[in-house]
């Protein structure tokens, strides 16, 4: 509720007591760590650390949450890793079923990670 209302710092205190609550609470660290990434622009390796945590929670048989690895690979490219949030994204973008948004976010970060490779 406090995200959609763009309440930013309130939306960071309600997902820390979430996942102090439930530690186990994938979505949780995901919304947290995209709020760092895209909107706060602020604790980018916490927000790292969130979205890896996210991923190994939502890992169902060895596939992880398309959304998940997709926010990862953003905080992954805002701190330089352009090969791991590469292959975190081709990783997303097979997975069996992924949301249209998610998918256009996918194809952005990936001509996100192309543009930086070639200097532009």
């Amino acid at each position: 509720m406090y995200r959609d209302k763009g309440e930013y710092q309130q939306a960071v205190e309600s997902y820390r007591n979430a996942i102090a609550l439930d530690p186990t609470l994938a979505v949780a660290y995901n919304n947290l760590a995209w709020l760092f990434t895209d909107k706060l622009q602020e604790n980018l390796g916490e927000a790292m650390h969130l979205a890896q945590r996210a991923v190994e929670l939502s890992k169902v048989n060895g596939h992880a949450e398309p959304a998940y690895l997709d926010t990862l690979a953003a905080a992954q490219i805002k701190l330089g890793k352009l090969e791991d949030a590469r292959a975190n994204l081709l990783e997303a973008q097979s997975a069996r079923f992924v949301e249209a948004p998610v998918r256009e976010s996918i194809d952005a970060h990936l001509e996100e990670i192309a543009k930086l490779e070639s200097g532009g």
